[in-house]
């Protein structure tokens, strides 16, 4: 079983549906169903957005990853956020000053660039 035939069977079983309701669900025969768990073939994208309506993870199910799962920071991201955290209400608004102020110049840096 491939890893995405895997977490659609995990969506699958913890949305407590069966083979048979599951391929009834997105129009599919028990058949294709039970292939699409063992990783022979896999839902087309209409078909897992229909999944989608009903609850599945569509993105977990393709990647791995749950949808609205943070993304961890990188190091010097997280002492940014920690010196944001630590300064006053005064220089908060001077730190976001100068963070907008240097990513409006990474645009127009870009922009010039032809990027």
């Amino acid at each position: 079983m491939n890893s995405i035939g895997r977490r659609l069977k995990e969506e699958r079983e913890s949305l407590a549906l069966s083979q048979s309701e599951f391929a009834e669900l997105v129009g599919a025969s028990r058949r294709t169903a039970i292939a699409w768990e063992k990783g022979d073939s896999s839902p087309t994208g209409v078909q897992l957005s229909v999944l989608a309506d009903h609850g599945f993870d569509v993105l977990y199910i393709l990647t791995g990853k749950r949808t609205g799962e943070p993304v961890p920071l990188k190091p010097d991201e997280s002492a940014l956020l920690e010196n944001y955290r630590a300064a006053s209400a005064e220089n908060k608004d001077h730190m976001k000053a100068v963070g907008a102020a240097f990513a409006q110049s990474s645009v127009n840096a870009s922009r010039s660039n032809g990027e």
